[in-house]
């Protein structure tokens, strides 16, 4: 893992705590670095959740992640630790 500040504009990366969440760095600058998520885990997305509980199978509550992050753009922190993304791994 390194530093989100490390990659260069265009690489792509997958997050520390879920190799499912993927991202691209879009730039860099003094508040963060501005990241677009083009895929995230499948279990985020609303489809899996009850309409009448908001629960899924595992009783987990849907809070919207996917609402969040899918085709979103944000800036997180520089120093966030990632996975970069290459051609011997792909994350397409």
């Amino acid at each position: 893992m390194e530093p989100i500040s490390d990659l260069e504009p265009g690489s792509k990366f997958t997050t520390n705590t879920s190799e499912d969440l993927k991202g691209v760095v879009l730039s860099h600058g003094n508040m963060g670095t501005s990241v677009y998520w083009y895929d995230i885990p499948e279990h985020y997305k609303k489809k899996y959740y009850d309409d009448e509980t908001s629960r899924d199978e595992r009783g987990n509550l849907y809070i919207g992640l996917d609402n969040l992050f899918y085709m979103k753009k944000m800036v997180i922190g520089s120093e966030t630790s990632v996975i970069e993304i290459t051609d011997k791994r792909k994350g397409e």
